[in-house]
């Protein structure tokens, strides 16, 4: 007759072994809980949960990890297209680019001329880093040369105050366009003013057709690094 062999059990719900109730390499058996129990090298009890209960991991390593069904974050199971972000104490859904990639859009309506202007865009508008920008006009309504168009390129920002000796410290964003038409063009620098003009980075831009009229100006910023 074979020999049956019985682990230490329990049928208790959460219900725990003791330190002292297990030698090292002794499981013992919750099946109400789906859980094996076993001592650590660290005197300490640990288990391995059921793969068919649901399981709190905390401060373990998951690799190739193949998820299925919803994964609850934060309290949510997010919606169609959120990511998960570090919240520092732990994780949870955000929109894209509301956390690792930071998106900033700023309308501004502005009559456009052929001479480098102020957009209203300053230092304290973006945090510090590189950024990609894109500049959406369609002002043919005020007498402009764009329908439907977007422009796009990468620049550096500094929130800080600025301290230039020289009236023009300028960088101009290298921008590519595509869109319905264009019969002029619009560019855009950075602009370090000194102490007398405010002692802060400003975004400026340049029409080669003057408008003759405001129009809205929409600037998108998604933060790289």
């Amino acid at each position: 007759m074979a020999n049956k062999v019985l682990l230490k059990k329990s049928s208790v719900a959460a219900k725990v072994p003791l330190v002292g109730d297990l030698d090292y390499g002794e499981v013992a058996l919750n099946y109400t809980d789906g859980k094996l129990y076993y001592k650590t090298a660290g005197n300490a009890i640990d288990s391995f949960p059921s793969l068919s209960a649901t399981a709190t991991l905390t401060n373990k390593t998951l690799s190739s990890a193949i998820l299925t069904g919803t994964l609850t974050a934060g309290g949510s199971v997010g919606t169609n297209g959120q990511i998960l972000a570090s919240t520092v104490t732990g994780v949870q859904w955000v929109d894209s680019g509301a956390a690792v990639d930071p998106l900033t859009t700023i309308t501004k309506s502005l009559t456009l001329t052929t001479d480098w202007q102020n957009t209203g865009i300053s230092y304290t508008d973006l945090s510090t880093g590189t950024y990609l920008v894109q500049l959406y006009a369609n002002d043919t309504g005020a007498g402009g040369s764009n329908s439907n168009e977007y422009y796009s390129g990468t620049m550096s920002w500094y929130a800080g105050a600025t301290n230039s000796s020289v009236e023009l410290p300028t960088d101009e964003i290298p921008l590519h366009r595509a869109g319905q038409s264009s019969e002029g063009g619009l560019y855009l620098r950075t602009f370090r003013s000194t102490s007398e003009s405010g002692a802060n980075l400003k975004l400026q831009i340049y029409a080669n057709m003057a408008n003759s009229s405001a129009s809205n100006y929409v600037f998108k910023f998604r933060k790289m690094i």
